[in-house]
């Protein structure tokens, strides 16, 4: 494996500044999760980092995949990577990823829950941005995006091939400035959030220690017993898989995914029905009139989002201390 490393100064998206972000692009000698990955192209950003710092693992003889992935996790680590920016990753970079770390037997994934994938929101947004085509080329277009390079993904498999047989520097720079551009070019592709109705939360996830991981919340939704939680993480290990089953709560890993459910109580009063965390339950505290607020999770419509927060801090720290 060739790792080739530089510092790029290009500013990131507002939106996205307060995140420990990573932009990813593979390059594969095939489409099938049996072929093997040529090229790891990422762009890593520190939250509020003026400066990206730009890998390309390089498959330079062919059997060096395992080394990549390896690498790709220690990375992924190295920068506590949040977030993950990619276009079509969620059909293509991030299945494939994952199947090659799973063939190996390499516990781990790159979660598809802390992840923006640029093809499928401009997909999603048809009507507003109304472009001939969602390739990657098109939607660069549309933004004046240029780019150095002039191969396709197909071409640069036959190249690879080409290469293997004859070390070529020449196509080795051909293959290394297709990838190079493609990672380089999803920075200034996030302007897309600027002519897109987009919830300005999406970016925003509360991070929880749950085991010495860490992990964020990422969706949230009420049933009529229950507030059930989905938090996700990229570090995810086979080995920490478990099962947490109380009085009002139950907390279950699967995967890349912590799901925990808080029993609730509805409260039907004049200004309408008020929902809180279901206290008496999960720790014996009996909800009056002044405990009620720091339970108080919805009222109608309205989601108190911080008390949300606060009261599965308080699980967490209660269960995992």
């Amino acid at each position: 494996m060739e790792v080739i490393q530089k510092k790029i100064e290009m500013p990131m998206h507002e939106n996205l500044r307060h995140l420990s972000s990573v932009f990813l692009d593979i390059e594969t000698d095939g489409l099938g999760h049996r072929n093997k990955i040529v090229i790891m192209g990422l762009i890593f950003y520190p939250p509020n980092s003026p400066y990206g710092e730009v890998y390309q693992l390089f498959n330079d003889d062919g059997q060096s995949e395992k080394d990549i992935l390896i690498k790709t996790k220690a990375l992924f680590e190295y920068y506590n990577t949040q977030f993950i920016i990619t276009f079509n990753g969620n059909a293509f970079d991030l299945p494939f990823i994952n199947a090659r770390y799973k063939h190996f037997n390499l516990n781990y994934v790159l979660s598809k829950k802390l992840h923006l994938d640029i093809y499928r929101l401009a997909q999603q947004h048809k009507a507003q941005l109304n472009l001939e085509k969602y390739t990657l080329k098109h939607v660069e277009a549309f933004l004046g995006i240029h780019r150095d390079d002039t191969i396709s993904g197909k071409e640069s498999i036959i190249l690879y091939e080409t290469y293997l047989e004859n070390k070529s520097a020449q196509l080795k720079a051909v293959i290394l400035l297709h990838n190079l551009d493609d990672i380089l070019n999803m920075v200034p592709l996030c302007q897309l959030l600027d002519y897109l109705s987009t919830d300005p939360l999406m970016f925003h996830f509360p991070v929880f220690q749950v085991v010495n991981q860490l992990w964020y919340l990422t969706s949230y939704h009420f049933s009529k017993d229950d507030l059930t939680l989905t938090l996700s993480t990229h570090l995810w290990q086979k080995d920490l898989q478990f099962q947490v089953t109380r009085n009002g709560y139950a907390i279950t890993q699967t995967l890349d995914s912590l799901e925990i459910k808080m029993s609730i109580k509805h409260f039907k009063g004049p200004q309408g029905v008020i929902t809180a965390i279901n206290a008496p339950l999960i720790w014996d505290i009996p909800l009056t009139s002044e405990s009620i607020t720091s339970y108080l999770v919805k009222h109608e419509e309205h989601v108190y989002h911080k008390r949300i927060i606060d009261n599965l801090q308080k699980l967490i720290d209660d269960v995992f201390e």
